[in-house]
């Protein structure tokens, strides 16, 4: 778990929208859902987090990009 906050707008903004939907599905009483979307937000290196910053470090590596 991350002890602060990050500083990219795209990671804050998609960080906020999958928190409001994990809140959705709990206000419906869908928890396997709920679930499968806590994991999806903050699971080491297969969270999207992590999937989008090892996007945004490749895309800005020059080694890598395209």
């Amino acid at each position: 778990m991350r002890n602060k906050l990050g500083r990219d707008e795209h990671h804050m903004k998609k960080s906020m929208g999958e928190h409001k939907e994990i809140a959705r599905l709990l206000r419906k009483n869908e928890v396997d859902a709920a679930i499968d979307m806590v994991l999806k937000h903050i699971v080491r290196k297969e969270g999207s987090y992590w999937q989008t910053l090892e996007q945004d470090l490749s895309a800005s590596d020059p080694r890598t990009a395209r």
